[in-house]
């Protein structure tokens, strides 16, 4: 077997992994021999100007809660965060409201909230067509290349910086495709990237038989095996074809028995890989041909089933780093050169593929290893970057605890509907050997030993800034919208005689089946509820003005009073925000009517993301998905932000730390958006 870039890096995973469990099995160890990190007392004193003599370096997190990481620490789990805590400031840090990742993440790029920005989730209505589109980041897939565009309203604050002459880079830039152009510096994006035939991280089942109700056209895609000389063989999708539609461009995989009953193999054009039963390939070079154009890609295969069916799936394609299908970077070859600096880059802007897990195609454990890679991929760049120097400011953000968090919380959630004892005790060999239910845990590890690693590398002068955007809560219950609307009678849907509904599909009825003439409002894409108002939707019921706004009180009213029987009379709506009031702004009018924000414990049920109207109003969360972060109180999903800067202003937000850095560096009229500098 040829062993790829991917094979090299496994040994440096292994590595961390033996890090992670020093961290879980030895908590009062500590950290010895490690250098001490800047006096932020003396940077407070030197003031913002003198200051700007050191550098700024930002760790960006994703989903870490500031009460877990308190406790961790507390307990001898977190040496590292435990040691910064000694000499620098922990601050609860405020959210976007609503919470999501897209908001938060763009909140802190630009300094402006949904209003504002027009950022408010991952989809936003096309009232027009009453579907959803890319909420934050469009791609154009019928070109070639493809062009991606940032939905946003703002500038990204390092711009600034780079125009005021500070070198600025940034590693995995949120929701930045194409990065902005910069004076001075790179930029490298990250979440919003998408694999490379467009969606956010699809995988694709290849199997000679599949498992009953395995996805076709769903969150996974499905390709049949069949018989060759050497076993089997399917042909993978990649890029749509150029010119549109929905044709794609393919490359062949084989698949052939291995030494033992439990490997096999797996070969593309010029490349193959060992599959051990359960265990990731290495990474594969691919490259797709579509007309003239040649689209380089990264592939990765997991055995699953090695029978006389076997069943490998195909993880999402990442672009590959050294020749880009989409502008990825600024400048546009730095991709490339971190690729030849480090080896693996994670290009995909999500790591760990949540629909594959919640579909039942990918083991937990298989998941972790996945994002352990994933993360000890990021470090090393990271801790590179450090070490290489010639710049002022440097930010990494790095999603990976909510990815964790999202697919593993329900096995240490025993209230959780799908909670299973017996699984959540077994134990994830590629993520340090903790049992499923501790994953979280381990997770606050691996970060632990890169902060403590990144502090390390700080002279005196120096300032780290360490946050988290978002916190998650419990999602046990789901509340289906669309359902309740219908309960309410604010949505009608025709009339179906006997006949049809004897023998109409097990489907639920949508919103084709919506007499819109009858119907007031509808719910699609989150926790939103448009009103069908006329002169927006065709065919619009509710008349603009005072009509409108009696609607919208009549549901903010039944939505605040609306309670679960099942669960003794508890309340299933916290708060409810309102178009052109509590979201005001400039961009207001792409927003949703109503944002409903959950009590804990709830969150709109999938069928109200997709627009289905069932029967049933509320019910218990059947999805493998333990957590939410977008759907519940700002209040209680603050993320956190420590500093080694004493902060001088109190009750920071997310928004606030592009005026913050900007004010750092001295920049002559440092406004950014809405934020406010929290070092002044």
């Amino acid at each position: 077997m040829r062993e790829g870039r991917e094979g090299r890096e496994g040994r440096g995973v292994r590595g961390v992994v033996l890090l992670l469990s020093a961290a879980l099995c030895l908590p009062s160890a500590g950290c010895r021999g490690r250098r001490a990190v800047p006096d932020a007392a003396a940077a407070a004193e030197a003031g913002p100007r003198e200051a700007s003599r050191g550098r700024l370096v930002l760790l960006a997190f994703d989903g870490m809660d500031l009460g877990a990481l308190e406790r961790w620490t507390d307990e001898g789990r977190l040496p590292n965060f435990a040691r910064l805590r000694a000499v620098g400031e922990f601050s609860r840090l405020e959210t976007t409201e609503p919470p999501t990742t897209e908001a938060a993440w763009t909140a802190l790029v630009t300094g402006l909230g949904p209003a504002e920005s027009g950022v408010i989730g991952p989809v936003r209505l096309d009232h027009r067509t009453r579907t959803t589109l890319p909420g934050a980041v469009e791609l154009d897939m019928s070109r070639a290349p493809p062009r991606a565009s940032a939905r946003r309203s703002g500038e990204a604050f390092w711009t600034a910086l780079s125009r005021a002459g500070v070198r600025v880079r940034v590693l995995w830039a949120p929701f930045e495709l194409p990065p902005e152009r910069i004076a001075s510096g790179e930029v490298l994006a990250g979440l919003g990237v998408p694999d490379l035939g467009g969606a956010p991280g699809r995988s694709t089942l290849l199997g000679a038989a599949f498992p009953e109700g395995a996805a076709g056209d769903g969150p996974i895609g499905r390709v049949r095996f069949l018989p060759s000389a050497v076993g089997w063989t399917a042909a993978l999708p990649g890029p749509p074809e150029a010119g549109g539609g929905h044709a794609r461009a393919s490359v062949p995989v084989e698949l052939r028995r291995g030494a033992d009953a439990t490997r096999m193999a797996v070969a593309l054009p010029d490349v193959d890989a060992e599959l051990p039963l359960g265990a990731w390939s290495a990474r594969m070079s691919v490259r797709f041909r579509s007309g003239d154009l040649h689209i380089d890609g990264l592939a990765r295969f997991l055995l699953l089933d090695s029978s006389e069916l076997p069943l490998v799936l195909a993880a999402p394609l990442e672009i590959a780093p050294a020749s880009p299908w989409l502008p990825i970077c600024e400048p546009p070859d730095w991709a490339g050169e971190l690729a030849a600096r480090y080896g693996r880059v994670p290009t995909l802007g999500a790591p760990g593929d949540l629909a594959a897990l919640a579909a039942g195609a990918l083991p937990e454990e298989a998941f972790l290893e996945d994002l352990a890679e994933d993360l000890a991929a990021r470090s090393r760049v990271v801790l590179g970057e450090l070490d290489r120097g010639g710049f002022d400011f440097l930010a990494a953000f790095v999603p990976f605890v909510e990815r964790v968090t999202l697919g593993l919380r329900r096995l240490a959630d025993p209230s959780h509907p799908a909670w299973d004892e017996a699984r959540s005790m077994a134990p994830a060999p590629g993520f340090g050997g903790v049992r499923l239910r501790d994953a979280e845990l381990a997770a606050y590890a691996f970060v632990d030993d890169l902060v403590g690693r990144v502090a390390d590398r700080l002279g005196p002068d120096d300032v780290l800034l360490v946050l988290s955007n978002h916190a998650a809560g419990a999602w046990r219950r789901s509340a289906h919208l669309g359902a309740w609307l219908r309960r309410e009678g604010l949505l009608v849907l025709h009339e179906r005689d006997a006949f049809a509904r004897a023998t109409e599909s097990q489907a639920l009825p949508g919103l084709d089946d919506v007499d819109w003439s009858r119907t007031q409002a509808y719910a699609l894409g989150g926790p939103y509820i448009q009103l069908n108002l006329q002169g927006r939707e065709p065919g619009g019921a509710v008349e603009p003005g005072e009509r409108y706004d009696r609607v919208v009180e009549r549901m903010v009213t039944k939505l605040l009073g609306w309670v679960d029987e099942g669960a003794g009379g508890a309340p299933v709506v916290r708060r409810v925000l309102v178009r052109g009031r509590e979201l005001r702004g400039r961009r207001e009018d792409e927003l949703p009517d109503l944002v409903v924000v959950f009590a804990d414990g709830y969150r709109e049920g999938e069928e109200t993301i997709a627009g289905e109207i069932g029967d049933e109003v509320l019910g218990p969360n059947r999805t493998a998905i333990g957590a939410d972060y977008g759907s519940g109180d700002a209040s209680e999903r603050r993320g956190f932000v420590y500093s080694t800067r004493p902060l001088v202003r109190g009750d920071p937000s997310i928004a606030d730390l592009g005026a913050s850095v900007l004010g750092f560096f001295g920049v002559a009229g440092a406004v950014h958006g809405a934020g406010r500098d929290f070092w002044r």
